[in-house]
């Protein structure tokens, strides 16, 4: 923010140049990088999400292979009145 407004909002050219090097300075010198040997996050945990996730997500599959199964008329079995209405496009 800082650099933002000296870049824009200074009229002089040295603080527009040190707006310009607050900016640029975090592209130049990097985030540090943590340890390589030290996981980000532990195995259980992870392990624990990816269950819960692929959970969830055959759950709300089989929410949406049942509502269309309940809204898609088989051959020869008329339509609800709301999805019929809905389809109708004379």
């Amino acid at each position: 923010m800082a650099g933002l407004f000296l870049a824009s909002g200074v009229k002089s050219w040295l603080g527009r140049l040190a707006g310009l090097a607050l900016m640029v300075a975090p592209h130049l010198l990097g985030a540090p990088q943590p340890p390589a040997s030290v996981p980000v996050i532990p195995p259980d945990l992870a392990a624990l999400y990816s269950a819960r996730a692929l959970g969830l997500s055959l759950i709300g599959w089989l929410a949406l292979a049942s509502l269309l199964f309940r809204l898609m008329p088989e051959d020869g079995r008329e339509q609800p009145t709301a999805v019929a209405e809905a389809v109708d496009t004379r």
